[in-house]
């Protein structure tokens, strides 16, 4: 008797790449900010895996031991960056879910033209009008709403 394979992970429409907001971005950096994280994704590329595989794998990997509810916790972190997913495992639908990979990402950065010399009159044009900018924030924040 052959064993059944997981189901691949639910294919998105979109396969155009999307900039996400600031803060988005913020908690995708994050995500990625801690190595046991990185190596979640890397093997949710390959397939979908139950917590106790992950854990497996990360203490061969590393060669400390992981519990699953410290692998938990990052797929925690990871689905609140909408980097991971979960569905039903087709051996034990009732019972446990697969992590799989819900996103990609690619991390870009656009190359600026080089700033002209300005002069001095017009630095202190700019710096005047960022104060200008910065004092109707406040001034607007500590105003009661209408």
């Amino acid at each position: 008797m052959e064993k059944a394979k997981p189901e691949a992970a639910p294919v998105s429409e979109c396969t155009e790449w999307k900039t996400p907001s600031d803060a988005s971005a913020l908690d995708i950096i994050r995500a990625y900010g801690h190595r046991v994280r990185r190596i979640i994704l890397t093997l949710l590329e390959v397939r979908p895996m139950r917590k106790s595989e992950i854990a497996r794998y990360i203490h061969r990997f590393l060669g400390k031991k992981y519990s699953r509810s410290l692998i938990q916790h990052h797929l925690k972190l990871l689905e609140q960056a909408g980097l991971v997913g979960y569905m039903d495992d087709p051996e034990m639908p009732s019972k446990t879910k697969l992590a799989y990979l819900a996103a990609k990402v690619r991390i870009q950065i656009k190359q600026e033209p080089k700033p002209k010399p300005v002069d001095l009159i017009t630095s202190d044009l700019v710096e005047m009008e960022f104060w200008q900018c910065y004092k109707e924030q406040i001034k607007n924040e500590r105003e009661p709403p209408t």
